[in-house]
């Protein structure tokens, strides 16, 4: 009995330990494997969830949630006070819980990059001066999340002479909150 590719392809996931646990092959393609943890309509119900928020998670919305909770919480890191404007808006919204905990762990997954790019962890409702450093950090991680290795994909290594990867399935969506964060944590 021969194995067929996608027995041999599971082989070699399990070969990567941690790495390849609950992975699933989800594409082959003629450039890259494509693997996913998430059952294939997470990022459809992702993506049909977000849209339904937009008007909720508006700019606009998650500003003055964030100057509410500035003025409450003085020394709030800006990041932190964006974080939880958009968390106390998605409390209010009508979502089950695990829609609630997927939209929660994009965002958390933004605001983990906010942080990254402004190390100088600027205060809300204090004056704040962008560092060139920062502004170059945040244009290079916009730029990495499109492209040929996009920031929110994974290479777990070749196989049949392909690339493994992984993507987000939230990028687009993150792309949009990274952009709206970063012009009310720099603003």
């Amino acid at each position: 009995m021969t194995a067929t590719f996608e027995d041999e392809f599971a082989a070699w996931l399990a070969g990567l330990g941690e790495a390849g646990q609950g992975r699933r092959l989800v594409r082959r393609g003629s450039r890259e494997i494509l693997v996913s943890k998430l059952e294939p309509d997470v990022l459809a119900r992702v993506q049909q969830t977000m849209l339904g928020l937009t008007d909720l998670l508006s700019p606009e919305a998650v500003r003055e949630r964030y100057a509410a909770i500035a003025a409450r919480e003085p020394g709030i890191l800006r990041v932190t006070a964006w974080r939880l404007a958009i968390r106390e808006l998605l409390a209010g919204a009508d979502l089950s819980p695990a829609a609630r905990n997927e939209a929660e762990a994009g965002t958390d997954s933004v605001a983990a990059l906010l942080d990254t790019v402004l190390w100088s962890a600027p205060v809300a409702n204090l004056p704040f001066t962008l560092a060139e450093g920062e502004r170059q950090a945040y244009e290079d991680a916009r730029e990495r999340m499109g492209g040929d290795a996009p920031i929110f994909t994974r290479y777990y290594g070749d196989f049949a002479g392909l690339p493994v990867m992984n993507h987000c399935p939230g990028a687009p969506i993150a792309r949009k909150l990274l952009a709206e964060g970063w012009a009310l944590c720099t603003g």
